[in-house]
């Protein structure tokens, strides 16, 4: 899911301000205010990931991922064994180094050459504030152009608390319990 319904609800939102502030004669003069009130209502979008899950009969899933953090949005998805996002999971719950998850395009070695999802959680504070560095790509048509893939990178911030309620949603998740995990940060 791409955030197209979104940001028309936040351009929607800003337009009713404009007509309901009586503004409209100054759009024609002046066109920035259209966009500045527009760009205020979709940076004030609350940041998010979304993460949904799709299994495959040998124990393998794939994981899809969209985002949108100040008015960017990107998505990106990668297979996964169900046991790396078990154990990831579980990890969140104790970690003293940063704890990434990460899948993508391998070459020949083994080694992740094209990163297509990520989730990278890190400690930013000793009063327990914590930040998941997201990174999302879409899958190259032609596995060939680096210059074709759109990528997206961001950072949710956020308390203890969240990050223990995403270990659960996450574990819900491979569990079949949900069908979708949101989380959302500053």
């Amino acid at each position: 899911m791409h955030h197209y319904e979104t940001y028309k609800k936040a351009v929607d939102l800003a337009l009713d301000k404009l007509e309901e502030s009586e503004k409209l004669v100054i759009l024609y003069e002046n066109e920035n205010n259209i966009s500045k009130c527009i760009s205020e209502h979709i940076t004030s979008i609350q940041k998010q990931i979304k993460i949904e899950v799709d299994f495959d009969g040998d124990s393998t899933c794939c994981l899809k991922g969209s985002s949108i953090i100040d008015g960017y949005s990107g998505f990106g998805e990668a297979w996964f064994n169900s046991e790396d996002i078990l154990l990831f999971s579980l990890a969140i719950l104790d970690f003293n180094d940063p704890l990434e998850l990460a899948g993508g395009n391998y070459g020949n070695g083994g080694e992740l050459i094209d990163k297509q999802f990520g989730l990278k959680i890190s400690e930013l504070s000793s009063n327990h504030k914590y930040s998941i560095h997201i990174i999302l790509a879409d899958q190259p048509e032609t596995y060939c152009r680096p210059e074709e893939i759109r990528r997206f990178c961001g950072e949710l911030k956020f308390t203890k608390q969240a990050l223990l309620q995403f270990s659960k949603d996450l574990l819900d998740l491979i569990y079949e319990k949900k069908k979708s995990v949101i989380v959302y940060g500053d």
